[in-house]
């Protein structure tokens, strides 16, 4: 059970790291203007890095290092496409 939940963790962090780089991608498409782009990256953020971030998480179990970490990116992402829409 060890591995597994050292894969797991392993995993959770890769997937952290993107979902920054998508981030980082977002910041730099609203400053260009570019909403179309922007709006993909949200889109990928959302539909794909986040939920397998969840599904990590649940598998992980209660942990709390990352017992917040989905609700955060969540909250994050509703910043952004508020920012988006005004």
């Amino acid at each position: 059970m060890a591995k597994r939940s050292k894969r797991l963790k392993q995993s959770v962090e890769s997937i952290k790291t993107e979902i920054e780089k998508h981030f980082e991608k977002i910041d730099k498409d609203i400053l260009e203007r570019n909403e179309e782009l922007a709006e993909y990256h949200l889109k990928e953020i959302d539909m794909s890095l986040v939920d397998a971030l969840s599904k990590k998480v649940n598998a992980l179990g209660k942990n709390l290092e990352y017992a917040n970490l989905v609700k955060k990116y969540r909250e994050r992402l509703e910043r952004y496409k508020k920012k988006l829409r005004n």
